[in-house]
């Protein structure tokens, strides 16, 4: 049985949340998991499409998770890019542009990754898939927008409704896409 999240807690745990805290993290040796953009392009894919069923099966009573859901997806997508341009770099012997949070580059890098292996990017799916970016990019170009309800300059963030059905297509193209890169590279790795 799956126990909930309050659940793992025992008391004496909650108890000690009014004392000094100890650290979470692990010690390093002792099960620190594999640290690859692989692994968490992965982990931040499952917890997008955990949150996003949630979400969408709880729609319109648990509307504050948009924001929570959007965000987590497109850091998803800006880790499955970096995956799957880390995984074509192996290929190119080009070091890979990994610098900021725009997604916009990190397709721009992908796309760059992709041709210097020798496969083409001028394809529909490549297209409309580059479109998508385009609009996301618009909507969220520094990954902020969907974390905090204003900018750096403590402005709000104005018309920042997005509709959940629709994120979720966009997700699932450019995921896809990226997932597709993936599992090019590994077929060619025989």
């Amino acid at each position: 049985m799956t126990k909930t999240f309050m659940e793992i807690l025992d008391e004496e745990e909650i108890d000690l949340a009014v004392g000094p805290f100890a650290s979470f993290l692990i010690p390093p040796g002792s099960h620190d998991g594999d640290r690859t953009w692989s692994r968490y392009a992965y982990g931040y894919d499952a917890a997008f499409r955990e949150l996003f069923e949630t979400a969408w099966q709880a729609w319109p009573r648990r509307d504050y998770l948009v924001e929570p859901v959007i965000f987590t997806g497109r850091h998803a997508l800006e880790l499955a890019m970096k995956d799957a341009a880390d995984r074509l770099s192996w290929h190119t012997g080009e070091l890979v542009k990994f610098l900021g949070h725009s997604l916009s580059e990190r397709w721009e890098e992908l796309l760059r990754q992709l041709r210097l292996a020798e496969y083409s990017t001028l394809d529909e799916w490549t297209a409309h898939c580059s479109k998508i970016i385009a609009e996301l990019h618009t909507l969220d170009p520094d990954g902020m927008r969907f974390r905090y309800p204003n900018d750096k300059a403590n402005e709000p963030f104005v018309n920042s409704k997005v509709e959940l059905e629709d994120f979720g297509r966009a997700y699932w193209h450019i995921s896809t896409y990226c997932d597709a890169v993936t599992t090019m590279v590994q077929e060619s790795d025989g």
